[in-house]
């Protein structure tokens, strides 16, 4: 999944701009570069079944989580999607709200705002392990879409999901 890494790092760069608002002790910690093939930090859903998986990096609480993939007539094209999971919603439960009804073993395929196919290789998160800042989840979530709408495909925009 080193394809990725263009986009992750284009995240952390967003993320450390968007901490540098913040006082140390409430900043966000960057998505590792280094576990791009680790399942526990980035799920790809390829090849594997709906009840053998659980979604990346604490899935039961708050925080903004993402998930990426090529068209696939295209396949250096990257689409980004980029959520939030706020006050009393949780990472998992957003997550499977959107995958519940597309997840399919061989391949995950969600439609990207031009109705193109889009196959689905990478899901994380950003999980908010201080609850007390669950209500910067929204914060977060629109400036990284502002930010990256610029480097990336997005399939959401600001106030839709």
């Amino acid at each position: 999944m080193k394809k990725y890494l263009p986009v992750i790092k284009k995240i952390n760069a967003h993320v450390t701009d968007f901490n540098s608002y913040l006082r140390k002790e409430f900043t966000f910690p960057l998505l590792n570069e280094d576990k791009l093939n680790d399942q526990t930090y980035y799920l790809n859903p390829t090849g594997k079944e709906w009840n053998d998986c659980q979604f990346p990096r604490n899935p039961h609480i708050g925080g903004v989580y993402f998930y990426m993939g090529e068209t696939v007539s295209r396949r250096d094209d990257f689409h980004v999607y980029i959520g939030k999971a706020s006050m009393k919603s949780k990472i998992g439960e957003r997550l499977y709200n959107h995958f519940k009804n597309c997840w399919k073993t061989n391949e995950t395929i969600i439609r990207n705002n031009r109705g193109e196919p889009v196959l689905i290789e990478l899901i994380t998160s950003i999980p908010f392990e201080n609850e007390a800042l669950i209500f910067l989840a929204p914060a977060l979530e629109e400036y990284l879409i502002d930010k990256l709408r610029s480097d990336f495909p997005l399939f959401n925009i600001i106030g839709n999901n």
